[in-house]
């Protein structure tokens, strides 16, 4: 049996632009573990 696929456990965080603006210089030494969504209506 084939385990079903779950990207949303890909994601780490979800930031607004406004903290995306400030992260974005840093996305080259991001963790590993997952990823960083950018979200416009969030926050």
């Amino acid at each position: 049996m084939a385990a079903a696929l779950a990207p949303q456990r890909l994601i780490e965080r979800v930031v607004g632009l406004d903290e995306a603006a400030a992260l974005l210089p840093g996305f080259d030494r991001a963790s590993p573990a997952g990823m960083t969504m950018i979200d416009p209506l969030h926050g």
